[in-house]
């Protein structure tokens, strides 16, 4: 589990005092030789070699878990990408690579903190900001399609891979939300707060299956069962009583009209088949409604 990632960091101090820095690989190379890198030296520490897509799953959490204060160590090395490249890599090599689908080191960054991870929590949730809603200058930063999945909520199969991108993406727009809450709880100033829980809500409302455009959803409450969802499909030309009728089993007749005399009973069961005219019968749009989901949903 300690492994990777690895530091591509120099002690360029003592045991005692420890003075970390590392070549900057995050600005244009010049011609280097076997003496000198061409890189200009950063101060810090930059953690290097991990690819996030599996690894948020399976060995962050247990470090976030396991080893708090190496894993505080580990995800400052990694924000270096951030502070000097403007984005958080993909996959870490240590410069940026065209690699793994979505960005999740949101997720990465959103459950340490959940732990009570010290680290530097803002630029992470920046990072992850910018990852969400600024398209990136090349397909090896950033989410690839956002451009236009920021309004429709979605990535378009003309994307490589369009289809894990929009999953990933959820995934990553729920983390960013849980995180933007916890920061407005631990917010210094108004001001930071409810600009942390206005990112919690775009960010929520943002992981949420999108709708398609050329469809209608009205969702029903369901007794016991969660949500029923019904989709009212007008551009395939099935009219009101046609759908009415195959839902309550009967296509393409009506049913014969019976007399009030028949009782109550009757009328019950006659008003769970056919809730139009029980609506007005009674008048009661809610009532009606309620009654028919008692009587016919499981």
């Amino acid at each position: 589990m300690h492994l990777y990632p690895n530091s591509a960091a120099e002690n360029t101090g003592t045991a005692g005092q420890p003075v970390w820095r590392f070549a900057d690989v995050f600005v244009p190379r010049e011609p280097y030789g076997e003496r000198a890198t061409s890189a200009p030296v950063a101060e810090g520490e930059l953690v290097v070699n991990n690819g996030y897509w599996d690894t948020y799953r399976t060995e962050w959490p247990a470090l976030a878990l396991l080893d708090p204060a190496l894993t505080g160590r580990l995800l400052d090395g990694q924000l270096a990408q951030y502070r000097h490249g403007g984005w958080m890599a993909r996959w870490s090599a240590p410069g940026y690579v065209d690699s793994m689908v979505g960005t999740s080191s949101d997720q990465i960054f959103a459950d340490a903190s959940r732990w009570g991870v010290a680290f530097d929590r803002p630029a992470a949730f920046e990072s992850g900001w910018r990852n969400a809603c600024e398209p990136g200058p090349d397909a090896r930063r950033g989410r690839k399609g956002i451009a236009q999945g920021r309004f429709t909520g979605y990535i378009s199969s003309a994307v490589p891979e369009g289809m894990s991108w929009s999953i990933e993406n959820a995934v990553s727009d729920a983390a960013l939300g849980r995180f933007a809450a916890q920061l407005a709880e631990d917010a210094g100033s108004e001001e930071d707060a409810a600009r942390h829980r206005a990112f919690a809500r775009y960010f929520a409302n943002r992981a949420l299956v999108p709708v398609p455009v050329r469809r209608r959803h009205r969702v029903l409450p369901r007794q016991g069962c969660g949500w029923r969802v019904r989709a009212r499909l007008r551009s395939a030309g099935v009219g009101r009583r046609q759908r009415r009728d195959e839902r309550v089993g009967h296509v393409g007749r009506r049913r014969p009209r019976r007399s009030r005399a028949r009782g109550s009973a009757r009328r019950t069961r006659w008003a769970r088949s056919s809730p139009r005219r029980a609506l007005r019968r009674t008048g009661d749009r809610r009532g009606a409604l309620r009654r028919r989901v008692r009587g016919r949903d499981p």
